[in-house]
């Protein structure tokens, strides 16, 4: 709750600068998500490669500081190997969440910025994909076994090009995922955590 809370008030203070007429800029931004469940009792988890992509807005505080709230699509989750006798497969659970990161941007050099704050998410979607030996086969899963918001903390480091910057994130869940006896029985405790490498574009500033 104190995520959402310092969420809010700095989309506040974002809209307070965008009105007073400081420099802003808006693009669009995606890239590779490598996410994984932070877990105590299952501990042969893997990590799952996904994807996120969606739009940015970048509003100056001053020259060293900046707001940076974003509306993304975010493919989570997680992925596991099993044998059984000579036969291999994989499962891989899918989690996919709208997230609103709502950062505070630091200018460390002129083209280096790093980039701090929480995140809230809403989930849409749960997959879960298996694939090996045995076949494959993709099931839905009722979304009521999970919890419908995560909430967590995001940091990396960004490098600006121009019209176009690269960068690196890390966002860590505060929220256990499991919202039935059922999920909790498969994933026990677990929290999101997702790696990104991402490219942004700038499309318009004022």
């Amino acid at each position: 709750m104190k995520a959402i809370k310092i969420t809010v008030t700095l989309i506040f203070i974002g809209l307070l600068v965008h009105t007073s007429k400081a420099q802003s800029e808006s693009g669009v931004k995606g890239g590779v998500n490598f996410s994984s469940l932070i877990q105590n009792e299952i501990e042969d988890e893997n990590m799952r490669m996904g994807w996120h992509a969606g739009f940015y807005s970048k509003m100056e505080l001053s020259p060293s500081l900046f707001i940076m709230p974003e509306l993304l699509f975010s493919t989570k989750g997680t992925s596991v190997e099993y044998g059984i006798g000579g036969s291999t497969g994989q499962t891989n659970l899918g989690i996919y969440y709208i997230d609103v990161p709502v950062l505070l941007g630091i200018n460390l050099t002129d083209q280096l910025a790093l980039h701090l704050g929480p995140y809230v998410s809403y989930l849409v979607d749960t997959k879960i994909e298996t694939k090996g030996d045995f076949g494959s086969d993709q099931v839905d899963v009722d979304r009521d076994h999970l919890k419908s918001f995560d909430y967590g903390l995001s940091g990396g480091l960004a490098l600006d090009f121009g019209a176009a910057a690269v960068g690196a994130r890390y966002n860590y869940g505060l929220t256990k995922l499991a919202d039935s006896d059922g999920a909790e029985l498969v994933i026990g405790d677990s929290q999101n955590a997702v790696g990104q490498i991402y490219i942004s574009y700038q499309l318009s500033k004022k």
